[in-house]
């Protein structure tokens, strides 16, 4: 059928065959129009049912998350059978064509009913309706109006946002007749997929046609309604969004195999929740607040947030922990758990010898640049007890917590 609806539209452009004068198109528009109504359903007998076909020519399409609003621009080509506009060629002068002006003649009164444009009731255009006959008692009418129809999405949801999937919908039907007057019909998928719609941000993934009819009050309704499912372009949103996640968790989880008293960590976590800070600010600004969830890089931002908070007062706890005055001496069967097995996983140093000769103190050496010369600085911490081991103990416990909730927040990105 797509053949004969452009084999029609190139002979638009061909309103006369030879030997057809000015003289036989003014004759035949005087006879065609002569008693015709406009206002009628064109057709012999009432009880005939007026078969509409229509197909979508598209050129793009536009979605505004902010308003919900879907623009699809495209040509509607809606063909049928006018009963009463039928000639033979062979007394016109082999003219086998003729246009309209849509207010000569009736056109079906098909409607966008979930248009958002309330004051657009004719969503198709003032464009020239072409008559073909088929033969002397057969004609059928082509009008194929240029169009921005223009929809409100249902149930939009920016959960997954930037790998979300939005649907809209276009229910077309016949306002002023109900279906035993006219029938409706369209292709299964009225976009072809040789041929995708252009869009920047978005891309169409699937689309579909429903046709429905039901009878309320002794009348027939029927719609057809278009579905669209488009899916957002996420490459860019992955490069300069989710990389930058996935740096936050890596820089919190390397900060627990840092030394609790290591002059580094602080700053690593205080850099960690900086970006935090701006990420989640900057999602919460450009993604919209209209959706049904609150989308999940938000919340991943959010609780990113507190587990890094967490993470700083963990630092602080354990060093006023290890640097108090008190001893906290380990059960044998924790020491014993801790130096075999479960130590090696948790890549524990060993435990510290009693004698405090060999195990007091713990050197750390770390560079600092200063006016181009660098020097060795050694920080000295002293250990009370067994406290400045139980807390890389406890570091190393965190880690592993830590790794849980974030390896969860980051698969489900």
């Amino acid at each position: 059928m797509r053949q004969i609806v452009l084999l029609i539209l190139s002979s638009c452009c061909l309103s006369v065959t030879e030997g057809a004068d000015v003289t036989d198109i003014s004759r035949l528009r005087q006879d065609l129009l002569r008693n015709y109504d406009k206002n009628a359903r064109p057709v012999q007998s009432h009880q005939n049912t007026t078969v509409v076909k229509i197909y979508f020519f598209n050129y793009g399409f536009e979605f505004d998350e902010n308003t919900r609003l879907l623009t699809l621009h495209c040509l509607v080509a809606l063909i049928w059978k006018d009963e009463l506009i039928h000639w033979d060629p062979l007394l016109y002068g082999n003219l086998s064509a003729i246009q309209f002006y849509p207010t000569e003649v009736w056109r079906p009164d098909i409607l966008v009913y979930n248009s958002y444009e309330k004051s657009e009731l004719d969503h198709f255009g003032n464009t020239l309706i072409h008559a073909q006959s088929l033969n002397a008692s057969n004609s059928i009418l082509l009008w194929v109006p240029p169009a921005s129809l223009v929809v409100e999405c249902d149930n939009v949801d920016f959960y997954r946002w930037p790998y979300d999937k939005q649907r809209c919908s276009i229910n077309l039907t016949a306002w002023a007749h109900d279906g035993s007057e006219i029938s409706l019909q369209m292709d299964d998928e009225p976009f072809s997929a040789k041929k995708p719609l252009q869009n920047r941000e978005w891309d169409l993934v699937d689309n579909s046609v429903e046709q429905k009819s039901w009878t309320e009050m002794d009348i027939l309704f029927t719609e057809i309604q278009i579905r669209m499912d488009i899916q957002r372009r996420s490459s860019t949103h992955v490069a300069g969004i989710v990389v930058v996640a996935i740096g936050i968790t890596v820089a919190i989880l390397t900060s627990f195999w840092l030394n609790p008293f290591a002059k580094e960590r602080i700053p690593v976590i205080l850099v960690a929740f900086l970006l935090n800070n701006i990420y989640l600010n900057y999602i919460y600004s450009i993604i919209p607040d209209n959706g049904e969830r609150v989308p999940f890089l938000v919340c991943y931002f959010r609780d990113s947030l507190v587990m890094v908070l967490l993470a700083l007062a963990w630092t602080i706890g354990l060093r006023h922990m290890a640097k108090a005055h008190m001893a906290i001496q380990l059960p044998a069967w924790i020491n014993g758990l801790l130096d075999g097995i479960v130590g090696t996983i948790l890549c524990l140093r060993p435990h510290p010898s009693p004698n405090p000769s060999e195990n007091s103190r713990e050197i750390i050496n770390m560079e600092r640049t200063e006016d181009d010369h660098e020097e060795l600085v050694e920080e000295e911490i002293l250990y009370r007890g067994d406290c400045g081991w139980f807390a890389n103990v406890l570091d190393r416990i965190m880690f592993l917590i830590y790794f849980t909730v974030y390896s969860f927040l980051v698969l489900t990105l």
